[in-house]
């Protein structure tokens, strides 16, 4: 897992380096995105290398294959941690740690917080529009990751506890797996 790590590091630095002119965009990115899990991605690596491993590497590089992996592993990363720092928002969870860490808003602003979501939330999309076919299923997810958030934010206990079971756990299912879909869908689709 070390190794997938390392690998996805890579994939972040040269992510970092093309906002590198921005040195204000690029620390809070470094901030942002270094101290996770990043677990996502991870998972979309691992299948895409489950998938390849049978095909010689000189193959996988030709046919581009690595360069699709690298776009949609980095999209669902990017995707996640803008639904973090959105989630983090004094208008939702007013969080103020994350990861250890103070979170994107009470270390340079809301308003820095909101742009710098949207700016990845737009990275995002546009890397999987430049990788595969598959955007409506990103933007499925992406759409059922909004309603989660917002059932998050709107139901409380009381309307929670006349939900069956089914329900309730649907709910909870739209906040919590919807990029974990966009990385199983992408690890897959890559290879």
């Amino acid at each position: 897992m070390m190794e997938i790590l390392h690998i996805f590091d890579g994939i972040l630095d040269t992510y970092c380096e093309t906002i590198n002119d921005n040195k204000d965009l690029y620390d809070i990115s470094k901030h942002t995105l270094y101290s996770g899990k990043r677990i996502r991605p991870l998972i979309a690596i691992d299948i895409f290398n489950s998938i390849t491993k049978h095909l010689d590497r000189k193959t996988v590089i030709e046919k581009g294959l690595v360069s699709k992996l690298n776009n949609l592993s980095l999209g669902v990363e990017l995707l996640h941690n803008a639904s973090l720092i959105i989630d983090d928002l004094p208008s939702m969870d007013n969080d103020t740690m994350r990861r250890g860490k103070p979170t994107l808003h009470i270390k340079y602003s809301n308003e820095i917080a909101k742009i710098v979501a949207n700016k990845y939330i737009y990275d995002a999309f546009k890397l999987f529009n430049r990788s595969c076919d598959l955007i409506d299923i990103f933007i499925d997810q992406s759409n059922n990751a909004c309603l989660g958030q917002y059932y998050d934010m709107t139901f409380t206990q009381f309307d929670l506890m006349n939900k069956s079971i089914e329900e309730k756990s649907n709910i909870i299912n739209l906040k919590t797996t919807p990029f974990f879909i966009i990385a199983f869908v992408s690890g897959y689709y890559s290879a």
